[in-house]
């Protein structure tokens, strides 16, 4: 055992604190998820859009019908997605437990057309798009946004989920929720759509 535990590799270190009986990671509140999907709940049956990003994807636990699923060998986790290496068939299950830390999202697996919750009045993000139902955005401020969305084998498919409208030079995303229990009341938080790790 290596002296950062069982892991092969030393993660960056972070300050965890306990205030109010609230667990925090770096000053922000991390809060343990759980979602549960169904045969059906997505176009492949293997890729499911988690509800919050998973602050440490190897992290993320994946229960098949109540039984433990292994990283890396029965499922993957990109970004906001857990990938299933085998499809759901009819009458499955799939409950995924995870710790999200509010605002965070890692540069390094944010890919383009990623949605990710924040929580209400985060504002204006670097490298994300708010989904409010209202702001016109040009699409020659946004190219690599705009082949996403004409890429038959990546956006095309969500085109009619995702924009409000749209014309040949500007364009408005549907306003999108979650939902989140924050211990006391439910909250709504504020989709936005990522533009790819290389943006900022």
């Amino acid at each position: 055992m290596s002296s950062c535990g069982y892991s092969s590799s030393c993660p960056e270190p972070v300050n965890v604190t306990i205030n109010n009986q609230v667990v925090q990671i770096d000053d922000a509140p991390a809060m343990n998820r759980v979602d549960l999907f169904s045969f059906g709940d997505s176009a492949d049956n293997r890729t499911f859009d988690l509800s919050f990003f998973p602050y440490e994807p190897r992290s993320v636990q994946v229960y098949l019908n109540s039984g433990a699923q292994r990283y890396g060998t029965d499922y993957t986790v990109q970004g906001q997605y857990v990938i299933l290496t085998n499809a759901l068939v009819s009458g499955d299950q799939i409950l995924v437990r995870y710790i999200s830390v509010d605002g965070y999202v890692s540069s390094q697996t944010s890919t383009i057309g990623m949605l990710v919750s924040f929580s209400p009045g985060t504002g204006t993000i670097d490298g994300f798009l708010a989904m409010d139902g209202t702001t016109t955005y040009l699409w020659t401020n946004y190219p690599t946004l705009q082949s996403w969305f004409n890429d038959p084998t990546n956006g095309a498919a969500r085109r009619n989920d995702l924009l409000q409208s749209h014309d040949g030079s500007s364009f408005v995303l549907k306003a999108l929720y979650d939902t989140s229990y924050d211990g006391v009341n439910l909250v709504t938080l504020n989709k936005y759509i990522s533009l790819g790790a290389s943006s900022s």
